[in-house]
């Protein structure tokens, strides 16, 4: 359903459908992740390692050569099943632990990021100076916990504050669970007296926390 009008699809499955990533899993068990483990990783030079959740993967190469061959392999592959990489949310790029020697070396600068299940991933370094893998919140998921706060805030104005603060604890504590923040087990981190203009509390803090360095 569209705008209020139910439209039939022959093919696919519908944006957002629970049937989606069910049958994704299926369809990308035999065409993706049997076939890179039993047929290509065995052709590369160093490690790889394939990780997927529903129709999303990241693939990890320890030679670039085998990155760019894969590239090629897997466009190939799926063509033959009538599919086709998203190539706005496709790339190849320098990732772990000699990714910021690498890049300083060749005056690229500071190592890429990228996200995957919610997590910006950041190839950087402990308090010994050693490579530590960080996750952290990527920008779109805070935002997108932001704007569910205020529009759960904005249409349960009525309630009691003492009922909104209940609420919106547990909407943080399930937020802060979920990306391993060290302060999930705050009361509220955020003041309901804390209030903007339009008399939502001010949430915008949340998207600034990050977890502690490792």
């Amino acid at each position: 359903m569209q705008d209020g009008i139910v439209i039939y699809s022959e093919e696919g499955t519908p944006q957002g459908g629970p049937i989606s990533p069910l049958l994704s899993n299926l369809y990308l068990h035999f065409v993706l992740d049997l076939w890179f483990e039993k047929k290509i990783k065995p052709q590369y030079r160093g490690e790889a390692n394939l990780v997927r959740f529903a129709d999303d993967f990241v693939v990890s190469f320890q030679f670039s050569e085998d990155a760019d061959r894969f590239q090629q392999q897997v466009r190939e592959r799926f063509a033959e099943f009538g599919l086709e990489l998203a190539e706005e949310k496709t790339r190849c790029m320098l990732f772990g632990r000699f990714a910021a020697s690498t890049r300083l070396r060749d005056g690229l600068g500071r190592p890429e990021t990228f996200e995957f299940l919610g997590f910006k991933h950041v190839a950087g370094v402990d308090r010994s100076g050693r490579f530590a893998l960080i996750r952290i919140p990527s920008t779109k998921s805070c935002r997108k916990f932001l704007a569910r706060a205020r529009e759960w805030t904005l249409e349960h104005r009525h309630c009691r504050r003492w009922e909104q603060q209940a609420h919106l604890t547990k909407m943080l504590r399930g937020f802060y669970q979920y990306f391993a923040l060290h302060h999930c087990g705050w009361t509220s981190p955020v003041s309901v007296d804390e209030r903007t203009d339009d008399g939502c509390p001010a949430f915008a803090a949340i998207a600034s926390r990050q977890p502690p360095a490792p």
